[in-house]
């Protein structure tokens, strides 16, 4: 690898499966902010993938157990609460993410009971 790969590393964070859904992070390095961004990606079982969400830093899909719902994390650019990762739902066929947490420090991986 040379300096130069840099910009073309792409890494796969761990996959959430629930039916014929398959969501993973996917993290990007962005060597005018040096910083990571990444975004959550859908990948259908025939091989393609797309676009599933547009934050500057969304990982840790975690599927609910009937499929509606998907829980992730977020972090934004700011500092405290908003630069740390905060947990996020949306409906699992799209639309608009919702904040739940708040927290100073961030939140961990979510995780369905």
């Amino acid at each position: 690898m040379r300096p130069a790969d840099i910009e073309d590393l792409v890494v796969p964070g761990r996959p959430a499966l629930r039916g014929n859904l398959l969501l993973t992070a996917v993290s990007k390095p962005d060597l005018e902010a040096n910083a990571a961004r990444s975004s959550l990606r859908r990948v259908s079982l025939d091989g393609g993938e797309s676009a599933w969400t547009h934050g500057p830093r969304d990982s840790a899909p975690a599927i609910s157990p009937d499929g509606r719902w998907v829980a992730f994390l977020r972090a934004g650019e700011g500092k405290g609460a908003e630069g740390s990762p905060q947990l996020h739902v949306m409906p699992s066929d799209g639309g608009e993410a919702r904040r739940l947490t708040s927290l100073r420090l961030g939140a961990g991986e979510p995780v369905w009971a």
